[in-house]
């Protein structure tokens, strides 16, 4: 399509883009006198740190004391027998904080369910990305490892990691969530562009109990960043609830789909609780903003 621009609105673009220019200019050379200009406003950038190095991880390990006090009146395991093999170990800023206290926020209504998502219940994303937004670090998977022509890749878990019921987190869970979920267009109609580059889909496979395999017939050169990114892969506490979200709690969710429960028995459920049918019902038991008993792998 060609666009015909009359002289009078070219000379005033033109004008504009001048005017536009000059500002820029001044406030280079203002930037270029003064070298404090601007640096109060953003300080030095801080936040934690993810250790991957074995060598670095604490040898000996504490627990806030109300997790203690479970532990003492055998409630919860000894905390070194309750933290896997490959746990997340980060560095905090400057020290671990404060246990306890009252936490007073001032978002309620609606969206709160967005503030939850920033707050407290993640993120659950496989990988992150660090405090500066540079780098991609573990997260959920302890690490990645991508194939030379970007076709494959695979995410390795951290063994004797579990869902918050106690339950084994596994590449099960990610091979559930494909194929019980994803694929179900009845709960998810379509692919998603995020599994799908150039229009052909991705498969999620299990290699081993914890290494997960992500395959795709082309090079899916940002896979990485789309798992750490804020994507219909990000985790299950903010894609469960419509479908999505990379891997979900099969030994929970399984009890809420007719291919294992039985369609009649689903379906009674579901009008039970008010639904009109099994898929609204699936989608509320996966959120865990309406259903407080899902497991999850977040506060």
């Amino acid at each position: 399509m060609q666009v015909k621009m009359s002289r009078r609105r070219f000379l005033v673009g033109s004008t504009q883009l001048g005017a536009g220019a000059a500002f820029l200019s001044n406030i280079t050379q203002a930037l270029g006198k003064d070298k404090r200009i601007g640096l109060a406003l953003i300080g030095k950038l801080e936040g934690p740190d993810v250790i991957t190095d074995e060598a670095a991880w604490p040898t000996s390990l504490s627990e806030a004391p109300d997790l203690a006090a479970r532990v003492s009146a055998g409630k919860l395991p000894p905390v070194a027998k309750r933290i896997g093999k490959h746990p997340l170990v980060i560095k905090p800023v400057h020290e671990i904080g404060r246990y306890g206290g009252t936490w007073r926020r001032a978002f309620t209504g609606p969206g709160d369910y967005v503030n939850g998502i920033r707050n407290a219940s993640g993120p659950d994303n496989v990988l992150f990305f660090d405090y500066a937004a540079q780098n991609v670090v573990p997260n959920i998977a302890r690490g990645w490892e991508t194939s030379a022509d970007g076709k494959e890749t695979l995410l390795f878990l951290r063994e004797g990691m579990h869902w918050s019921d106690g339950k084994s987190f596994t590449a099960d869970d990610f091979v559930f969530w494909f194929e019980d979920i994803y694929q179900n267009r009845k709960i998810v109609p379509a692919e998603s562009a995020f599994l799908s580059p150039n229009g052909k889909p991705g498969r999620v496979e299990k290699v081993n109990n914890y290494t997960v395999k992500l395959s795709f017939d082309e090079p899916y050169s940002f896979i990485v960043e789309v798992l750490a990114g804020y994507t219909g892969l990000d985790g299950s506490a903010s894609g469960n609830f419509y479908g999505m979200g990379l891997f979900a709690p099969a030994h929970y969710l399984k009890g809420y789909l007719p291919k294992y429960s039985g369609a009649d028995k689903i379906a009674a459920d579901a009008a039970a609780a008010g639904y009109d049918n099994w898929v609204l019902y699936f989608k509320a038991k996966s959120d865990w903003s309406r259903n407080p008993d899902l497991p999850v792998v977040t506060p």
